[in-house]
């Protein structure tokens, strides 16, 4: 692709010292129409891994890389991506997360049938596409899809600004509904991308992050001036900022219990977990969680020694064989 040629979509897709991901991310675009540029913009990642990415997409003129100068964070970056951005669309795909096959074809087929500046996000609770008017309710009715595989106009970004850098680890948390307040959104029910979970998941470093708290409680608070009209704010935002850190908390512990070189983090949450769980109510809610958690990493260790036993093939009658 040329600077001449008019650009309809940009991939988008923020890196960080993850080149072989990154790779397998740009790949999953797959055959790309006309008029799609893929834009990775790597955070200052050590020069070995930035020479291997700049190698391994040199032979891809429809790739465009940038390299920050120095680490700017997450968020920043993300929002470097946006500015590099020559599309009338973008659309966000995080490096550890990959496209499903035909993703992009059948994207732009939706866009191009779109008329004004909207959201297209993936619910998977949904039969089929929905098409919901901007707004309060739209913005309340948003089930929080993944970060990778969800479309927005440029002219969002010209009219309510991009990702917040004030949220430092879940910026999309916020965005999607900032967006859907102001812009209709398309819910669809068939995915474009997939979050493949692993080890090294962003996940995992943010929840040893000591201000992750603050940021939940910052994130909701920020959200619902989205979702509620101001005088139910006012009367709303204490307990829902509550009610986030408690999820949050549930979420995590349950995650890590029992989890391989995950105990510092279980051991944190674990303790603000009973600090916050002032009820009966939220104290079944925490043996609950860890209940499940218990018996999720005990069915994981049963797969794991089955995948590791000799197999078994039923013996053969040798008379049988030899007739």
């Amino acid at each position: 692709m040329t600077h001449e040629e008019p650009v309809f979509l940009s991939i988008l897709i923020p890196t960080w010292n993850r080149a072989a991901l990154a790779l397998r991310a740009v790949e999953s675009v797959g055959a790309a129409p006309a008029g799609v540029e893929i834009v990775v913009v790597d955070d200052g990642s050590p020069g070995e891994a930035s020479g291997r990415l700049q190698a391994d997409v040199q032979d891809k003129p429809w790739v465009r890389l940038f390299r920050n100068a120095q680490n700017i964070g997450m968020v920043r970056n993300w929002n470097q991506t946006i500015a590099h951005a020559r599309g009338e669309w973008m659309g966000l795909l995080c490096d550890d997360d990959v496209y499903v096959p035909g993703a992009i074809p059948r994207a732009v087929a939706l866009l191009k049938t779109l008329r004004v500046p909207s959201l297209i996000v993936h619910d998977a609770q949904l039969d089929a596409d929905q098409h919901w008017p901007a707004g309060c309710e739209t913005a309340r009715q948003l089930a929080l899809p993944i970060v990778s595989g969800n479309f927005w106009h440029r002219e969002i970004v010209a009219q309510i600004g991009d990702f917040d850098e004030r949220l430092k680890y879940s910026p999309d948390a916020e965005y999607w509904y900032r967006v859907a307040r102001y812009f209709p959104v398309v819910k669809v029910a068939q995915p474009f991308a997939l979050y493949l979970r692993h080890a090294g998941n962003y996940m995992w470093t943010t929840w040893r992050k000591s201000d992750l708290l603050e940021q939940i409680d910052l994130l909701v608070r920020i959200r619902l001036q989205h979702c509620l009209e101001p005088e139910e704010y006012t009367a709303r935002v204490e307990e829902e900022a509550e009610a986030g850190v408690w999820e949050t908390l549930l979420h995590i512990v349950a995650s890590s219990f029992l989890n391989p070189g995950r105990g510092d983090i279980f051991g944190r949450y674990f303790r603000e977990a009973l600090r916050h769980a002032a009820t009966p109510q939220r104290r079944a809610a925490l043996a609950r969680a860890l209940a499940w958690a218990t018996r999720s990493r005990f069915k994981s260790a049963v797969r794991r020694i089955v995948a590791r036993l000799p197999s078994r093939r039923p013996r053969q009658d040798q008379a049988g064989i030899h007739g």
